[in-house]
């Protein structure tokens, strides 16, 4: 199952990207938390005949694609944080019962030949919620 646009924006925010709405094309611009202060002046300087970009020209705007680098950089160590709180707080069985189905629902759908991506995306998605 594809995403919509709608999850897609709502997970990368949860990953720490910050929504600036969106671009003159109406494309969602969703910027790194790392690269927000270079996308703010960026923004500013639009117009001035010293800047002739706009920011969603360059790899700053997003949202991102749904692929395993993305994944791996952004959301799985979002999801590890969530779940190094939740081992300091409960036992680690609860948090070996809480993980296991997660994993086997995206063992489960890379063994029925889905996109390795998006299944992760998926498993991610529950953990987002």
């Amino acid at each position: 199952m594809q995403p919509t646009e709608q999850q897609i924006v709502e997970f990368w925010e949860w990953c720490g990207f910050v929504g600036r709405g969106r671009s003159y094309t109406g494309n969602i611009l969703l910027v790194a938390p790392d690269e927000v202060d270079w996308f703010d002046e960026c923004v500013k300087d639009v117009g001035k005949s010293s800047y002739g970009r706009m920011p969603e020209k360059d790899k700053h705007y997003s949202p991102l694609p749904i692929d395993l680098n993305n994944l791996f950089e952004y959301a799985v160590p979002k999801a590890r944080e969530y779940y190094k709180k939740l081992s300091d707080s409960f036992l680690p069985q609860s948090y070996l019962h809480t993980i296991t189905p997660l994993l086997e629902g995206w063992v489960d759908d890379l063994e029925d030949g889905r996109d390795p991506a998006r299944a992760l995306f998926w498993a991610l998605w529950e953990v987002k919620k």
